[in-house]
């Protein structure tokens, strides 16, 4: 992106009235916008994930070690894990 945005700003130094460069300029500009926020929202995703694995890590810490012996908490642990 970074180099097309030069090309852009190179060619409107050298004429700054090509309607296709400003159409491209402003083309490029919305793709990077929309690029971003994509990043953003993936980051965002990541962040949640993490904190729900830390607070089930949390969660088990804190319940007695038997639960692994209960295959109904254990099942129900699973589904919760595979909706995070």
């Amino acid at each position: 992106m970074d180099e097309t945005q030069d090309c852009i700003s190179r060619g409107l130094a050298v004429d700054e009235n090509n309607a296709a460069l400003k159409t491209l300029s402003t083309k490029v500009e919305k793709r990077a916008a929309h690029l971003k926020k994509i990043e953003d929202d993936r980051k965002e995703r990541e962040r949640i994930e993490k904190a729900k694995i830390t607070a089930m890590n949390l969660a088990l810490k804190v319940r007695p070690r038997n639960i692994f012996f209960d295959y109904t908490a254990l099942a129900l642990l699973n589904r919760v894990i595979k909706l995070c």
